[in-house]
């Protein structure tokens, strides 16, 4: 298989890093098997960085991001 199955079937679903990691394993198994050429020049690609550990600033960080179209 490419993608492991039933991963939260007994445990609760893993944050963004730790299923990054199971993406990319998928990635590799795929290049392994010829399935998917990677691209001519290697890139490390979109990664997940993190973000605020308090709720409340998430949610004013996420706010920020549309400042440029607020009319107020």
């Amino acid at each position: 298989p490419i993608h492991p199955k039933n991963l939260w079937l007994h445990e609760d679903p893993k944050g963004h890093a730790e299923v990054d990691d199971i993406y990319r394993g998928n990635i590799k198994r795929l290049q392994q098997r010829g399935t998917w050429t990677p691209p001519a020049y290697p890139v490390e690609g979109a990664k997940y960085k993190g973000g605020p550990d308090n709720p409340q600033d998430a949610y004013e960080a996420i706010k920020d991001l549309w400042k440029p179209w607020d009319k107020d």
